[in-house]
Formats: structure tokens, C-alpha cells, sequence
């Protein structure tokens, strides 16, 4: 599921940029370097919930974007008349929002940072149905969060965590350097256009204040409220797994980078691409948990509060998983390609029913060996080579395929007219 996901919130994500104003190239090659050189990539072929936090959140943005434009386009009697309604809009917005409560109910946080954006962007006669018609969607979440407790743990404002517990216990510097500067999990390290973009906040601002200000405020807060959890890190993940849903954010301001038209600005920006691009062919052929596996930092030793809990691959730059994950591919890639050396995986079921992972104890001390793709588990399991080349040859040929759809519908998006309810490129 969060193939097809992680490509919905891509959509939305062209749409929001493009809806800003800027050229669909622009938007184009933002989306793009969201999707392939970032970790939001890794995500897409697992079972963790960040793409769909990041879908729900775009969704938010999404809707409230087309509130900001139709109340631009509003006049007299339409407004009149809109009065007299719960906007659409924003009530979808609030819907998407409490959807991503129900995910993760800390997501709700961010309703305090939309309120404000929605403030700014509506007439002040409007202001107070639209803020009505966002938070119907977060109540909603809300109440299904505290009907499953009650269902599951007997108590509405019971969660299934130990209270005795303290969840947040990291030191706000610790986490704050570990996400943005640490050797093993620094956001900027997984997601280089999120570096680039910081040179083009300026433009961002100046052009789009009130979208700036809401994207940046929505990436900061969450960076320091993750900052403090135990599991600051999101272990079991590759990268800061709790920053993931937020990468929207933090790379729009790199759309002026290509925008504007500079050389340098067009350079860095792909340089950002293809740096990202290499770091996530690392991420995605080496599974995150074989990399722990292969260094020893898992089966977990120590508890998330001793301060030396994965402190290799957290802090120790020759123990970075970004490095590290490219000395398995080079090696596991060796041993692909040999049949002598080639690991074997049974897929027998394994005979204890805790196991993390359901396949037998031999089959598992394999996993830090092999590439982490569908077809080469089809060679690990003993399956004729050749079938294995016919369906990746078809799944490339899909591939081709879909790309030169997405190009003829770029071209024609690029030769269509703007509609009235577009706007013009910030920088002409």
C-alpha cells in the first residue's frame, strides 16, 4: 500500500508547489526529488506509516491552499452567500487532518500551526465558519482515537503505553543535534535538497510569506517536539523516521532555487538531487534492519534512555548507516552475482510464535547478506534466473512506460493556458 500511497501524496505535492505559482518544471523536479532522493524513498516500499502522515498532511495544506485561492477570487455576493455555509475547503482540510490523528495522534499539533495560516488567508466576516469547518475533522479523529482506547485498553486516555514510562525524556539539544547534525541520523544527510533549500527561505518568504512562514513553523515545531522523545531517532528506520512526513516542508523554499533562474542556484540544486539520489540506492537496497544486524546494534542492548543506546551508527561517523549501507551493497552484490556464494532463504515459517520475523533462525542470520528487492529474493529462494529476467524486464518496461505518459502530460500541462484560478510565477 505505500507504493501507491507515497505516489498520491506525490501528486499532491506537484499541486501544491504548482498552485504557488511556480512553473510545472519546477514543480515537477521538486516533486521528483521528494519522491527518489530523499527518505521519504525507503518508506514507500515499507510498512511504516510515514507516507501516509505525509499524504494526510499535504492534504491539509492542499485544501487549505485552494481556500487561500478561491476567498482571492471571492467577490460580494459569493461571499455573502459563503457565510451562510461551512466552507469546503477547509472542512476537507480538517477531514485530512483527523485522519492523520487517527494514524498518529500527535499529529494534532499541527492544527495549531494551519489555524493561523487559515486566519491570515480569509476575510475576516468568514473567519469564524472556516475555523469551525477545519476543526470538525480533528474532533472527529479525536473521538475515534478515544473510542479505541476505551474498546482496546478499557479507558479512553489509556494509549497502550506505560504511564510510568517518561516518553520524553531526551535532553532538547541531544535530539536537536542528533536530527539536524549528527553523522548517523541528520535529516540534511538523508535529504541533501533540504540543505539547498535553506538558501532559497528568503525568496520563499518575500513571495509567499503566509505559505513560508505556515511550512517552516510546521517543520521546526515538529523537529523540537520529536527532539525530546526517547526514541528521538525513530530506531528500526533509516534516517530521523519522525521527520519523514514533514519533508514537504522543509524542501518547498528549494522550488526558488530553480525558479529563479540563477546558475549557481540551478547547480546546487542538482547537485542536492544527485547526492539524495546516491544516499537512497543505499537506503533501499540494503534494509535497515540488516545494517543494525550486520554492527551489532540489534537485538537491542541497552534501553532508549542510556545515553549510549546506538551510539555508533547515531553519533560515530564511520559507523553511518549512509556509508554503511553501500559497503553491504557492494559486498551483497558480490555475492548475487556468484551462484556458489548467493545466500539461500527457505521462507520456512518460524517455529516461535514471538519471533520478530516469521521466517526460521537460519534463514534470518542470512538477511544482512542479501539485497533487499522482490527479484532477488526470487534468486535467494532458488527461482530459475530467467523467469526472474522476463518479470523484471516487464517491470521496467512498465516503468518506461509510465515515464513517457508523465512526459507527455507534462508537455501538455506546460503549453496550457493558466486558468483563472492560477497565478503568475513569483519570479516572472
Amino acid at each position: 500500500m505505500n507504493a501507491i500511497i507515497g505516489a498520491a501524496a506525490l501528486v499532491l505535492c506537484f499541486r501544491v508547489v504548482k498552485s504557488l505559482g511556480y512553473a510545472p518544471r519546477t514543480a515537477l523536479l521538486l516533486t521528483l526529488g521528494l519522491g527518489f532522493t530523499t527518505s521519504f524513498l525507503p518508506y514507500t516500499k515499507s510498512y511504516l506509516r510515514e507516507p501516509l502522515l505525509a499524504l494526510c498532511l499535504l492534504g491539509t495544506f492542499w485544501e487549505l491552499r485552494r481556500h487561500a485561492l478561491s476567498q482571492a477570487h471571492t467577490h460580494g455576493d459569493e461571499a455573502a452567500h459563503s457565510n451562510r455555509r461551512l466552507p469546503p475547503h477547509p472542512l476537507r482540510a480538517g477531514l485530512w487532518l483527523g485522519a492523520g490523528m487517527v494514524i498518529k495522534s500527535t499529529l494534532g499539533l499541527n492544527l495549531l500551526l494551519f489555524a493561523p495560516y487559515l486566519l491570515v488567508t480569509t476575510p475576516a466576516p468568514a473567519r469564524r465558519r472556516a475555523l469551525l469547518a477545519l476543526g470538525i475533522g480533528p474532533l472527529l479523529g479525536l473521538g475515534v482515537i478515544l473510542a479505541y482506547n476505551a474498546a482496546r485498553f478499557g479507558h479512553p486516555f489509556t494509549s497502550g503505553y506505560d504511564p510510568t514510562v517518561d516518553n520524553f525524556s531526551t535532553p532538547l539539544l541531544v535530539g536537536l543535534y542528533g536530527q539536524l547534525a549528527s553523522s548517523g541520523k541528520s535529516i540534511f544527510l538523508y535529504a541533501p535538497l533540504g540543505f539547498a533549500a535553506l538558501w532559497g527561505i528568503a525568496g520563499l518568504v518575500r513571495h509567499h510569506r503566509p505559505e513560508a512562514l505556515t511550512a517552516l513553523a510546521i517543520f521546526a515545531t515538529n523537529v523540537c517536539f520529536h527532539a525530546r522523545f526517547a526514541s528521538w531517532a525513530g530506531e528500526g528506520s533509516w534516517g530521523p523516521r519522525y521527520l519523514v512526513p514533514f519533508l514537504p516542508f522543509l524542501l518547498l523554499p528549494a522550488a526558488e532555487l530553480w525558479q529563479s533562474g540563477r546558475r549557481w542556484r540551478r547547480r546546487a540544486f542538482a547537485l542536492a538531487l544527485a547526492l539524495g539520489l546516491l544516499v537512497q540506492i543505499g537506503g533501499t537496497a540494503i534494509y535497515f534492519g540488516s545494517y543494525m544486524r550486520a554492527i551489532g546494534e540489534y537485538p537491542y542492548e541497552r534501553p532508549f534512555s542510556d545515553p549510549l543506546f546506538m551510539v555508533r551508527s547515531h553519533f560515530v561517523p564511520n559507523y553511518s548507516p549512509v556509508v554503511g549501507h553501500w559497503r553491504l551493497l557492494g559486498r551483497n552484490l558480490a555475492l548475487l552475482v556468484d551462484p556458489a556464494s548467493r545466500p539461500r532463504i527457505g521462507f520456512e515459517v518460524s517455529a516461535d510464535p514471538a519471533a520478530r520475523l516469521p521466517i526460521a533462525a537460519e534463514d534470518q542470520a542470512e538477511l544482512p547478506n542479501v539485497i533487499d528487492f522482490w527479484f532477488c529474493y526470487l534468486l535467494y529462494a532458488g527461482i530459475n534466473a530467467w523467469i526472474v529476467v522476463i518479470l523484471v524486464t516487464t517491470a521496467g518496461a512498465l516503468v518506461v512506460l509510465s515515464a513517457w505518459r508523465l512526459r507527455s502530460a507534462f508537455i501538455a500541462e506546460t503549453m496550457t493556458r493558466p486558468g483563472p484560478g492560477s497565478l503568475p510565477s513569483p519570479c516572472g
